[in-house]
C-alpha cells in the first residue's frame, strides 16, 4: 500500500530541479465521507453504462489545512464552493500528475516546514473534454459529470457540483530539497537511482509515526 502511493507520487519535480522526499503517508479513514462517496460513485455508474470512470488523482489544498477536508470535526470533503476560479471556472481541481499539485498547490505546515498533498479517488463519469481555457465555465456539458483538460504537463479533472464525487484517500507529507537524481533521464535505471529510491522509501517507512491523538478512528 505504501509503495503504491509512493510510486504514484514520485520523488521529485526534476523540471525545476527540486527533489522531493516523502516524510509520511497516512491512509485517511472517515466513514461519513466514504459512504457518501460510494453512494455517489454507484449513482454515476448507473448513469454511465455501469462505469463510474474512477481515477486516482492528486489535490493540493494550498492555504487550507487538509484536516478541514477530511477531519472528524469538519469533514465536508471536497467542496467546489471553497475553490478559486481556475482556467476552467470555479470547481474542485484534481491532477493526474502529482508534480502538478506538489509544485504550486501543496499545503505548507508552518510548524514543520513540510508540504502536504492529498491523493484522492475521483469519480469522473462521462467526461466533457476541453482543449482551451474557459474561466467562466460553471458546469460540464449536459449529460457529463466532470470536465477534463490538459495544462502544465498534467491531465486535470474538475468537479463542479457539491455532491461527494471525490474521496481523500491518502495524505502525503514531503520535503523539498534542491537537486536529486533525474529519474526521468537516461540514468533512471541505474543502481545509484534505485539505491536513492530504496533509501528514501526506508526512511519514510521507518519514521514519523502519527500520534494517537491525531489518528482518525473511523474507517471505510
Amino acid at each position: 500500500e505504501f509503495k503504491t502511493v509512493a510510486k504514484s507520487f514520485g520523488f521529485g519535480d526534476y523540471a525545476t530541479g527540486i527533489h522531493c522526499e516523502i516524510a509520511s503517508i497516512r491512509r485517511i479513514q472517515n466513514c461519513k465521507l466514504w459512504n457518501g462517496y460510494a453512494a455517489e460513485r454507484l449513482k454515476v455508474a448507473q448513469q454511465n453504462q455501469g462505469d463510474p470512470n474512477e481515477a486516482v488523482m492528486w489535490h493540493g489544498t494550498k492555504a487550507t489545512p487538509p484536516e478541514q477536508i477530511y477531519g472528524d470535526m469538519w469533514g465536508p470533503g471536497f467542496d467546489m464552493r471553497y475553490g478559486n476560479r481556475g482556467m476552467w471556472g470555479q470547481g474542485s481541481y484534481f491532477a493526474a500528475d502529482a508534480a502538478y499539485s506538489a509544485r504550486s498547490y501543496a499545503h505548507r505546515d508552518t510548524a514543520t516546514g513540510n508540504f502536504v498533498v492529498l491523493q484522492a479517488r475521483v469519480t469522473q463519469g462521462n467526461v466533457d473534454s476541453w482543449h482551451t481555457p474557459n474561466s467562466g465555465l460553471r458546469l460540464p456539458r449536459y449529460g457529463c459529470h466532470s470536465v477534463s483538460a490538459y495544462t502544465n504537463g498534467s491531465r486535470i479533472s474538475i468537479l463542479y457540483e457539491t455532491v461527494p464525487r471525490a474521496y481523500p484517500e491518502y495524505e502525503l507529507t514531503f520535503t523539498k530539497k534542491v537537486g536529486g537524481p533525474p529519474l526521468n533521464s537516461a540514468t533512471s535505471g541505474s543502481a545509484s537511482v534505485v539505491a536513492a529510491y530504496n533509501q528514501a522509501l526506508a526512511v519514510a517507512q521507518a519514521g514519523h509515526p502519527v500520534s494517537p491523538s491525531k489518528r482518525l478512528k473511523t474507517g471505510p
